[in-house]
C-alpha cells in the first residue's frame, strides 16, 4: 500500500477514540507508519493562556539521539514563550500544515528558539499541523525529524490535514471547556528573546555582560561568542565568570535554570533594558 492508503487505514483509531480521554493519543500515533518521525508533540495553543502539552513522545524506532525528558522539562520550564508556533497562532489565528522554518521570524526574536532549543532536539524538520478549534485555540500535531521531510512527504501531511482537523474539533466540541483548561502558566504570552534578555536581572549585569548572556542562551559557544564581540576567548570566559560570581551561580546551566524561572513571571510590559 502507497503511504496515503496506510493514513487512510490510520484514521480508524483516532475516529473511535473521539470522545474519550485516549483521542490525544490516536492523533498523536496518526502518522506512526505512514511517515518516519523521530519525535511528535500535541499541544493546545490558546490566545488567553499558555501552551498546554497534551503528549510528547518518541515513537518505536526513532533515529533520535536526544534527552526526551530534559527536552520536555525545558519546553515546560518557559521556553514555550519563544516557540514559533504559539506566536503564530497568537498572531495569525489560522489553521494548516506549516514548516518551522516557514513561519519562523527572526525579526520576532525566533533566533533563540532556532539557535538554542532546536539544537537541543537534533532534529532538521518540524511540522505542525495546527487545528482550529474555535477563535482562540487551537491543537497541533508536530512532527520532528532528523532529516528533512520531502515534497511526496509533505503532501500526504497536507492530504491527511482536513479529516484531522475535522476529527479535533468534534473531539473538543463533545469533551467540552474541560479539554482546554489552563494550563499552570495561564495568561503568560509569547516572549521575543531580545526583550527576554533585556529584562533578565536588571540592574545586575554591564552592557557586554548582557550581550553574553544573550548569546550563550541562544546557543553560541565562547568561540563564537568571542567572534561576534571581536574579543578573545579567554576575554568571554573572564566576563562569564564575573558575572556568575555576580548572581552566586557556579555554571551556564545554573544561570539558565534562572532564566527559565525568570520567563515564568516576566510579562513584557515589566521588561527593561
Amino acid at each position: 500500500m502507497n503511504p496515503l492508503q496506510i493514513l487512510l487505514q490510520q484514521f480508524a483509531a483516532p475516529a473511535d477514540a473521539v470522545g474519550h480521554p485516549g483521542f490525544p493519543k490516536q492523533m498523536e500515533q496518526l502518522f506512526d507508519g505512514v511517515l518516519p518521525h523521530d519525535m511528535r508533540w500535541s499541544i493546545v495553543y490558546s490566545a488567553t493562556m499558555a501552551p498546554k502539552v497534551l503528549g510528547h513522545s518518541m515513537p518505536q524506532g526513532s533515529l533520535g539521539v536526544v534527552d526526551h525528558d530534559l527536552i520536555r522539562r525545558t519546553y515546560d520550564a518557559g521556553y514555550f514563550r519563544f516557540d514559533p508556533f504559539y506566536r503564530f497562532w497568537r498572531d495569525e489565528r489560522q489553521g494548516g500544515v506549516f514548516r518551522l522554518s516557514d513561519i519562523s521570524n527572526m525579526d520576532q526574536g525566533d533566533a533563540a528558539y532556532l539557535s538554542g532549543f532546536v539544537p537541543m532536539t537534533k532534529f532538521e524538520d518540524d511540522v505542525a499541523l495546527i487545528c482550529p478549534i474555535d477563535t482562540d485555540t487551537a491543537v497541533a500535531l508536530t512532527l520532528e525529524r532528523c532529516r528533512v521531510f520531502s515534497t511526496q512527504e509533505m503532501a500526504v501531511l497536507k492530504a491527511g490535514y482536513a479529516p484531522l482537523a475535522a476529527l479535533v474539533r468534534s473531539h473538543w466540541r463533545m469533551t467540552g471547556p474541560q479539554a482546554k483548561s489552563p494550563a499552570p502558566q495561564a495568561g503568560l504570552p509569547p516572549l521575543t528573546y531580545p526583550e527576554a534578555t533585556a529584562g533578565f536581572l536588571p540592574g545586575a549585569l554591564t552592557p557586554k555582560e548582557r550581550e553574553i548572556v544573550h548569546l550563550s542562551f541562544a546557543g553560541f559557544d565562547n568561540r563564537a561568542i568571542a567572534q561576534r564581540l571581536g574579543v578573545t576567548i579567554g576575554t568571554v570566559k573572564n566576563h562569564k565568570k564575573r558575572l556568575y560570581a555576580k548572581v552566586d551561580v557556579t555554571s551556564e546551566r545554573e544561570l539558565f535554570s534562572l532564566f527559565l524561572g525568570y520567563l515564568m513571571g516576566v510579562e513584557p510590559s515589566e521588561l527593561g533594558a
